[in-house]
């Protein structure tokens, strides 16, 4: 499978709005900051919340997804500062999607989170330019926003981790203690996830380890 993570979000991005009562999708030529609104209130019933309540009706909402893991650590998720204050301007929501870098990128977790939340918990923005010439940009393990105890790490195939925080040991390699070396499921993730390319904020390499 030949992909790339600009593949990935746009995959999940769909998968979300289909699949999430009250949700609908924002062409870009409408609002080019945020990928989709609430039409109707959205309940925790349904997807996991940051804290209680309810998505309200009519209100931005931005998806962002990234990989389990990249490299042997838990993916992270790409912001940008002019984007991300937008959201905060204008009373918005992130949806953090994670998934699996397999065929169809099956989500293994997602939650909503209020953008004037995120804005509480992530860092300083870098003052170098991205790849795309825009500055002020971070990266933040999806850890931040969701609860490792509340995913799934397990291979969907032989039921073993797919993912060791206690032994940061290379995928794939003969002493990683996942499933990797033997379950044909693993390999076709492992090789998926080395140096896979990534051109969209929907998911980036990692680039400073701040733990698993």
């Amino acid at each position: 499978m030949n992909w790339t993570s600009h593949d990935a979000g746009q995959s999940n991005q769909k998968t979300a709005v289909e699949s999430i009562d009250g949700l609908e999708a924002v062409p870009d030529e409408e609002l080019e900051w945020c990928d989709a609104r609430t039409v109707t209130a959205i309940y925790p019933e349904a997807v996991d919340i940051d804290g209680a309540g309810q998505v309200p009706a009519d209100v931005p909402v931005e998806i962002k997804s990234c990989q389990l893991w990249y490299r042997n650590q838990r993916g992270r998720i790409y912001f940008r500062q002019k984007q991300h204050q937008r959201l905060v301007d204008a009373n918005a929501w992130y949806l953090f999607e994670v998934y699996l870098p397999t065929e169809g990128f099956p989500v293994v977790a997602k939650i909503f989170v209020p953008a004037e939340k995120v804005d509480e918990l992530l860092g300083a923005w870098t003052p170098r330019p991205d790849r795309h010439g825009e500055t002020g940009y971070q990266q933040r393990s999806w850890r931040l926003f969701i609860d490792p105890e509340d995913v799934d790490e397990r291979c969907p195939n032989c039921d073993e981790r797919l993912f060791d925080p206690t032994n940061p040991v290379p995928i794939g390699s003969e002493d990683s203690h996942t499933c990797n070396v033997s379950c044909a499921m693993g390999a076709l993730i492992a090789d998926e996830a080395v140096d896979r390319p990534t051109d969209s904020d929907s998911e980036s390499a990692v680039e400073v380890f701040d733990g698993p």
